[in-house]
């Protein structure tokens, strides 16, 4: 059934906000007005995903008796990408069931899966749970599906997620803390694969899980460990890539060296084409060359220095091999700019990312502080683009941003995506001063960049939530915003490339 829902604005296709010589404009935006519920309460829809060609999915919170919903619940949607045509709804649990507190939604070849937590009254205890569905909104199970097998859900230093194998094969639910690990493995059509309750070696070592990936061919899975430290001394020990041969019910770990006295700094990993690529920096405690990390306050009377940046590219993942190949490894200082930007006048980097194109991996950092009477500072972007065929360092870029904001950040930080052999970064410029909506757009290869204004947020139409929003397509992003200032709606912004 084709829906259109009551907005409140016209599509913008074209007109002021497009640029066609930079490949990226707003296409479409509108605003959907909240029924029977506040928006402020409730919250926003919390996230989007790809549907195939010229369409998005969005999960959304409805009171029951608009607009076709007849129950309160959570509503699995799908819209056109340029007209926000709504397709089809469905309620991600039926009636009489428990809700679901949705926490994920994945896009596969062959079903959509919404990914949430859910009450169990027999066992009192909290599950992850899938509701599986075509790509037409027909659900393929009357219940949900238990993704989390424990007995008892550990309740101290607890981690899970899910994630897809790079061309979405399969999925991979995994959870646990420092003493057990579980994981379960389903298919493109949501069928089960494999289970298991496993032990990651090295996490009594005082390491811990920053990463888990599953691998398209054999569904076996990689852990990456990250050695625990803190703020005043190295662990000097190396990060580990462990993976899981789930036939065999064995561990292959390869191990990956830093230099002497310093510890890995917001380490990173990716699949590029088959092989792994690591990426991130060496943080030295107390002293020494390098950008300085932090104030002396913050770290007790120390000065901590980021001195290198390092890359491995890891092969072996297409057989059920006992060892794993380092095929490239690189550690340099670096780049002049940054040591002229950051060595005296110090960072705040506090984040990173790694996206992938071709061979080419990309990774960022981005500045966070916390300030006087809890004021919040997004400010520096740093990217390196790492070649992993030859490699080195093929390009790097300080992008300057100045968000800030008084206690929130939910309109802080970016969203990030590749799209067209570029790296596009959507951002407010800044939050105090409303700013504006920009993408920043760099070649992979080479690092040309161009910044583009999408919107002028003057009279703060273009608030969106970085974390809420997402790439739908190959060419297509869709920015969840806030819709009119103080009113009870929000504001779906269709961008491509």
């Amino acid at each position: 059934m084709f829906v259109l829902r009551l907005v409140l604005t016209s599509l913008c296709l074209g007109g002021f906000l497009a640029h066609p010589a930079y490949s990226q404009s707003i296409t479409a935006e509108q605003v959907f007005p909240v029924q029977g519920y506040s928006v402020f309460q409730q919250g926003y829809p919390p996230m989007v995903a790809p549907a195939g060609a010229g369409k998005f999915l969005f999960v959304e919170f409805w009171k029951g008796g608009n607009e076709g919903r007849n129950m309160d619940n959570m509503y699995l949607q799908q819209y056109g990408f340029s007209d926000y045509v709504e397709h089809w709804f469905h309620p991600v649990t039926e009636s009489g069931q428990p809700r679901l507190e949705v926490i994920d939604l994945k896009y596969l070849p062959k079903s959509i899966a919404v990914i949430g937590h859910e009450y169990d009254a027999s066992s009192k205890e909290v599950h992850t749970v899938s509701r599986w569905f075509t790509h037409q909104g027909e659900p393929k199970t009357k219940q949900t599906v238990r993704l989390s097998h424990y007995l008892k859900r550990p309740r101290r230093n607890y981690q899970e997620s899910v994630e897809l194998s790079p061309n979405r094969q399969y999925l991979l639910w995994w959870g646990g803390d420092e003493k057990m690990q579980y994981a379960s493995v389903r298919d493109a059509a949501g069928q089960a694969v494999w289970k298991d309750r496993l032990q990651v070696p090295g996490l009594k070592e005082k390491y811990s899980i920053s990463k888990v990936l599953i691998e398209d061919r054999t569904a076996n899975l990689v852990f990456f460990l990250t050695p625990k430290t803190s703020s005043t001394g190295p662990a000097n020990k190396p990060l580990l890539i462990s993976r899981y041969l789930h036939e065999e019910k064995k561990f292959v770990t390869l191990e990956l060296a830093n230099s002497p006295e310093t510890n890995a700094f917001l380490p990173q990993v990716a699949w590029v084409k088959g092989d792994l690529v690591v990426a991130g920096c060496e943080i030295a405690f107390g002293g020494g060359d390098g950008l300085k990390l932090g104030s002396e306050e913050s770290n007790k009377g120390t000065i901590n220095r980021l001195q290198q940046v390092f890359m491995h590219r890891i092969g072996g993942f297409d057989k059920n091999l006992d060892s794993l190949t380092l095929i490239r490894s690189m550690v340099q200082t670096f780049p002049q700019k940054w040591k002229e930007q950051y060595a005296i006048n110090g960072t705040d980097f506090h984040t990173s990312r790694l996206l992938v194109e071709g061979d080419m991996a990309l990774f960022m950092m981005e500045e966070f502080k916390v300030g006087a009477k809890r004021k919040l500072y997004f400010y520096d972007i740093g990217i390196l683009g790492f070649d992993t065929q030859k490699g080195e360092i093929a390009w790097d870029a300080i992008l300057k941003k100045q968000q800030r904001d008084q206690g929130s950040t939910a309109f802080m930080s970016y969203v990030s995506a590749t799209a067209k052999g570029k790296l596009r970064l959507i951002y407010l410029t800044e939050k105090g001063a409303r700013g504006k909506v920009v993408c920043s757009s760099f070649d992979a290869w080479r690092g040309t960049r161009k910044d583009v204004v999408l919107a002028s947020n003057e009279e703060a139409k273009y608030f969106f939530f970085p974390a809420n929003s997402g790439k739908v397509g190959q060419e297509q992003m869709v920015l969840v915003g806030m819709g009119r200032p103080g009113q009870n709606d929000y504001k779906l912004i269709s961008v491509t490339f």
